[in-house]
């Protein structure tokens, strides 16, 4: 295999001075493709051993127009917006595209942890671009790439915003972890707060600022209580049983756990995670 060196750019104006390990320049466009998405034509091809130039017959004609870049991303999305024919594969062509410019600002500012993944956030955010910002986006008053890159950085800050604050747009927000402690609290006053309903709505109350972020030894407490009150068993039966285990009498460790079921750490941090995202969801439909 041998060493290609591509330059160009990508649709959105990026630049591509990129290398890969391909067995043809063909196959090193495609490796590219994956990575930035469509390439404007008039892109080079160079073989890293011999710095030449490979002149390869441009044959794929999805590579658009180089007179005409801003205007097609948008004509894609409003293939997609609207449903049409080929909406699919615009779709998948656009995730490509714009994969890069929205994992650049989630490594900026989605960097604390969340119950949403980066990955979860890419998709989130892709679909904010297609159905949202294109449409707002005024050629006159600059370039798509940099309007979409403040629209999505500014996105992700408000979305981050709200996960760790309660009221977070007002200047009177305070942060979740205060309104957990609060619940808490209440529901360690057992005094007041014996019966079973009213634990159950407590619960819900701390459910609603119950996130990644969340200290561990709150996220167990919680959790504990859930399944002391028997509001983890609509879970499957693989994702019951790991939370049982985890935060249920036997109050064993993922390693311990693992041993028992015969599967992978990772594969049990999952379905536990999963597990609790579903118990939260669960909650708030009480």
């Amino acid at each position: 295999m041998d060493t290609y060196l591509i330059k160009g750019f990508s649709l959105l104006g990026e630049e591509i001075n990129a290398t890969y390990k391909a067995s043809s320049p063909e196959k090193a466009l495609a490796l590219c493709g994956d990575e930035y998405g469509k390439l404007k034509k008039g892109y080079e091809i160079v073989t890293c051993s011999f710095t030449e130039v490979i002149k390869v017959k441009n044959t794929n004609k999805n590579i658009l127009r180089n007179d005409a870049m801003e205007e097609e991303v948008i004509e894609l999305c409003n293939k997609v917006t609207n449903n049409d024919k080929g909406s699919t594969g615009a779709y998948i062509e656009l995730k490509k595209m714009f994969r890069r410019l929205i994992f650049a600002e989630l490594e900026k500012y989605w960097s604390d942890e969340s119950f949403k993944t980066k990955e979860e956030m890419y998709n989130e955010l892709v679909d904010y671009v297609i159905f949202e910002f294109i449409h707002r986006f005024d050629s006159s008053k600059g370039k798509l790439w940099p309007y979409l890159r403040r629209a999505i950085s500014a996105r992700i800050k408000k979305i981050w915003s709200r996960e760790k604050y309660v009221n977070a747009e007002s200047c009177k927000r305070r942060s979740k972890s205060d309104d957990i402690k609060y619940y808490f609290d209440r529901l360690n006053q057992a005094e007041t707060y014996a019966d079973e309903e009213n634990d159950i709505e407590v619960l819900k109350n701390i459910s609603k600022e119950i996130n990644l972020d969340t200290k561990l030894e709150t996220r167990r407490q919680f959790f504990q209580l859930i399944v002391k009150n028997d509001l983890h068993t609509n879970l499957k039966i693989r994702q019951r049983n790991i939370i049982e285990l985890y935060y249920g009498e036997r109050n064993l460790t993922e390693k311990e756990i693992k041993v028992i079921l015969g599967v992978t750490q990772q594969t049990i941090n999952k379905t536990k995670l999963r597990a609790e995202k579903n118990i939260l969801k669960e909650l708030s439909k009480l």
